[in-house]
């Protein structure tokens, strides 16, 4: 089996991380209800496992505002994600980043983030994360 490498450029939205940060990576397919899927208690996906100091990828979230606090209770919890990367910004992720204060940014080569899954719909890997690009292995 071979080894899958990717370098994918990022951009900041929110928040810095402090010099390189590297870390298991979790990519979603799907978007992400926080009300819905995650659990602020544990930092738990429904059905997928936790998202504690991981690095979290996937298109963006969905869903009504109280998202936003859900995310700030991963915070509360010290159960936060290391950083989010997503396809689009919605305003749910985006004020609850800024309330958890959770590094935010875009993938610019969304294509890429799928051509390392082979269309799974959950995949983990480990990778690297900088203000401008991951490094993701798999």
């Amino acid at each position: 089996m071979s080894r899958k490498v990717r370098i994918i450029k990022i951009k900041n939205v929110y928040g810095k991380l402090a010099g390189l940060k590297c870390s298991d990576v979790l990519i979603m397919l799907r978007p992400i209800s926080y009300l819905a899927d995650l659990n602020p208690e544990d930092g738990a996906l429904v059905g997928i496992g936790s998202i504690s100091n991981k690095i979290l990828i996937y298109p963006g979230g969905v869903g009504s505002t109280v998202g936003s606090y859900i995310m700030y209770g991963l915070k509360v919890n010290d159960k936060k994600p290391v950083a989010l990367l997503v396809k689009y910004v919605d305003i749910v992720t985006l004020v609850g980043s800024i309330l958890a204060d959770i590094p935010l940014y875009v993938i610019e080569d969304w294509d890429s983030i799928i051509s390392l899954t082979n269309n799974s719909p959950v995949w983990i890997g480990h990778g690297c994360i900088g203000d401008e690009v991951i490094r993701i292995e798999g």
